[in-house]
């Protein structure tokens, strides 16, 4: 019995585009879900594993993001880099709203896709 393998012809950059375009939809109802949440708890900081539950990121790909100073927070003891960190959601969700188009356009040119 023969199988169709056809994603195994695509470059990375054609399987980007193709992966883009279907998760695109499926990205931005999530994105515009999270973006209009407004709560009472708006003002109550996050801790680092609740702000990286927030974005749906994992604790590292979040980690890296803050030490990258993507993110503005509030640390309990600036001179301790291990210090316990406070995030905003408003914070959160406009560092979402600035990448979520660099995420798509990194999959669609191939950037995002590892060999």
């Amino acid at each position: 019995m023969e199988e169709n393998n056809t994603f195994l012809n695509y470059s990375p950059e054609k399987l980007g585009r193709i992966i883009a375009s279907e998760l695109k939809g499926e990205m931005s109802e999530l994105v515009n879900q999270l973006l209009n949440a407004k709560s009472e708890d708006e003002g109550k900081p996050l801790k680092m594993k609740e702000a990286a539950e927030f974005l749906t990121l994992s604790r590292t790909t979040f980690s890296n993001i803050v030490s990258r100073n993507e993110i503005p927070f509030k640390s309990l003891n600036p001179d301790n880099p291990k210090a316990v960190k406070l995030f905003l959601k408003k914070d959160l969700r406009n560092w979402l709203k600035k990448n979520l188009n660099s995420t798509i356009e990194g999959l669609r040119d191939g950037s995002e896709i590892k060999s």
